[in-house]
């Protein structure tokens, strides 16, 4: 779940943005918050290995540890870190102790369930192809890539640096990026799991969301395209079939678009999945190290002009109304 420069793939780690509109525009700058190590840093007492883990760091470092520490608290907020470090501190006091690794890593891994390895596979795929789709349309910075988040959920996280002409192809080339995901797991898992939807914020919820947005208040409706109307009710698509076929038309040919994407690229794809495996989550320095090789490896604008000739044009069903325009 579904945020490279846009002129050249460039990555650099960065805030997560929603790619919606201008009032909530993914260039929006955010303030600064504290990162995940300053957070896992007790301000009162340094961090040490007491007593290494085998999945504690060779380099026992303080910034090597809180860099591996960080990793492991990927998408928890910063009040959750905190209470985490708290009570992490609370134990080793009481224990007479030094704070150490295993204190945080074990309160960390709590956080999140253990997962068989076909569900850890679908999961890198999944993320793998939404981030191979904004390498291969340039869309924005990627800043995170994880299969162990909050719950143990899989995201990209990425943002824009610059305002984007948000056209009606460029909203469809977002739905093609969102929907990648279920693709790469369609094409090479074969079958889709139903961790793409469920929820508002899932990658069908936003896909659908952003489709409606299309039709009823960017614009870009063929039935009244000037007449705003709130893209937030949902009832819409309930009460008019008319607006539900032309956003399922919008979604159907942004998913054939981005099970193309997946089968033009699919050693990419799984490349990636297969760091994210290793590593489980992918940022900073090694991200952008990574991600630079994956861009070597993908013709940006050939591959979308690939990927648009083969599915072909977009074809919206269009209501009669839609010709009964008075002549000038």
């Amino acid at each position: 779940m579904t945020t490279i420069d846009p002129q050249a793939a460039e990555l650099r780690p960065s805030e997560p943005q929603a790619p919606i509109r201008q009032a909530a525009s993914p260039t929006a700058q955010r303030p600064p918050i504290p990162s995940r190590a300053d957070l896992i840093q007790p301000s009162t007492e340094p961090l040490r290995i007491v007593q290494p883990t085998d999945d504690a760091p060779a380099e026992a470092d303080d910034a090597n540890v809180l860099r591996v520490l960080a990793r492991k608290a990927v998408g928890l907020s910063g009040a959750d870190i905190e209470r985490l470090v708290r009570e992490a501190r609370q134990k080793a006091r009481r224990e007479r102790r030094t704070l150490g690794w295993s204190d945080l890593a074990d309160r960390l891994a709590a956080t999140k369930g253990d997962k068989p390895e076909g569900l850890r596979r679908r999961m890198a795929l999944h993320e793998a192809g939404h981030a191979v789709a904004r390498l291969a349309f340039r869309l924005g910075i990627i800043t995170l890539i994880t299969i162990d988040g909050p719950g143990g959920i899989g995201l990209v996280e990425s943002e824009e640096r610059l305002p984007r002409e948000e056209t009606e192809d460029w909203l469809q080339t977002l739905l093609v990026a969102m929907l990648a995901g279920r693709a790469a797991e369609e094409e090479l898992v074969g079958s889709c799991a139903a961790g793409s939807g469920g929820f508002a914020e899932s990658d069908l919820g936003s896909a659908t969301k952003l489709a409606l947005r299309m039709e009823v208040a960017f614009g870009f409706g063929c039935e009244m395209p000037l007449l705003y109307r709130d893209a937030e009710q949902q009832a819409l698509l309930l009460s008019r079939a008319d607006i539900a076929q032309r956003v399922n038309t919008r979604l159907e040919h942004a998913y054939a678009q981005a099970r193309e994407l997946i089968r033009s690229h699919r050693a990419v794809v799984e490349e990636l999945a297969a760091i994210l495996l290793q590593r489980e989550t992918l940022e900073g320095p090694e991200l952008s190290r990574i991600l630079q090789g994956m861009v070597e490896k993908i013709a940006t604008l050939r591959l979308a002009d690939a990927v648009v000739a083969c599915v072909g044009p977009l074809r919206l069903p269009v209501p009669t109304s839609c010709f009964n325009v008075p002549a000038r």
